[in-house]
């Protein structure tokens, strides 16, 4: 990716929902993945919430739908549609100051559908366009996010959960046998550190195990090494045998 300065606008295309960032304000769109339009002219009718609400209510005629469907791109013209009108509602932007867009896409989509994606991008006022998919900017968001991010905050049973709840919307059947191994762990030891630290070490074995994309074993292994990391203290005390148990 190359050196970006100025203005930036992020966007992120997922299956419930998009959302829109700048380098300035943050998150300023966090709309329903919805489009409705009319099915003799094409024509997109409403985009994220105002479509969501026209679900089951629509005449005949004009149609609503999720142009992306389990994290892949079901309908390309109308997730390009989508993704122009978002764009142009967060910019707000003169000719003179267009931002550079980073568009975060599905992985594996095609290259024909990259290019696509980045002429989408500029005809809807980008200076320049950037790619990155899903699964890598996961695993960057571990290292650089960290007081957002989903696997810094495994020191106890409720982060655990949610970090187990993020490999299960990565691969139903790693995520279950990482909540296994976990709970078994914690159970048998009584340390849940033991448990989150060996489920998570783990994972991306796993994933490699069951055939999943790189970017979704990298993701994992990132995220596994920052947990090691964040245990550090925790590892110390295992070792000494003073850290606390889950009940004596």
């Amino acid at each position: 990716m190359p050196v970006i300065r100025g203005s930036l606008v992020g966007i992120d295309l997922g299956t419930a929902n998009c959302f829109v960032c700048t380098k300035e304000k943050g998150i300023v769109i966090r709309e329903p993945s919805v489009v409705s339009y009319d099915l003799g002219s094409d024509r997109v009718l409403a985009i994220g919430t105002e479509a969501k609400r026209m679900i089951g209510k629509t005449p005949y005629g004009i149609t609503t739908v999720r142009p992306l469907k389990d994290g892949v791109i079901a309908d390309f013209e109308l997730t390009l549609v989508m993704m122009k009108m978002f764009i142009k509602r967060a910019m707000h932007s003169s000719i003179i100051s267009r931002p550079h867009v980073i568009v975060c896409i599905p992985y594996g989509i095609t290259e024909v559908e990259q290019r696509a994606v980045e002429n989408a991008a500029v005809e809807a006022g980008a200076s320049g366009v950037s790619l990155i998919d899903e699964p890598v900017a996961a695993a960057i968001g571990v290292l650089v996010g960290h007081s957002k991010s989903i696997f810094l905050g495994f020191t106890g049973g409720k982060s655990v959960a949610s970090g187990v709840g993020t490999i299960l919307a990565l691969s139903l059947p790693v995520g279950l046998i990482t909540a296994a191994i976990w709970g078994i762990i914690t159970w048998v030891s009584k340390y849940v550190s033991l448990g989150s630290i060996i489920a998570l070490a783990l994972t991306p074995f796993l994933m490699w195990a069951f055939k999943q994309p790189i970017g979704y074993i990298v993701y994992c292994a990132v995220g596994a090494l920052y947990i090691i990391w964040l245990h550090r203290e925790n590892i110390k005390r295992l070792i000494k045998g003073e850290e606390n148990k889950v009940r004596e």
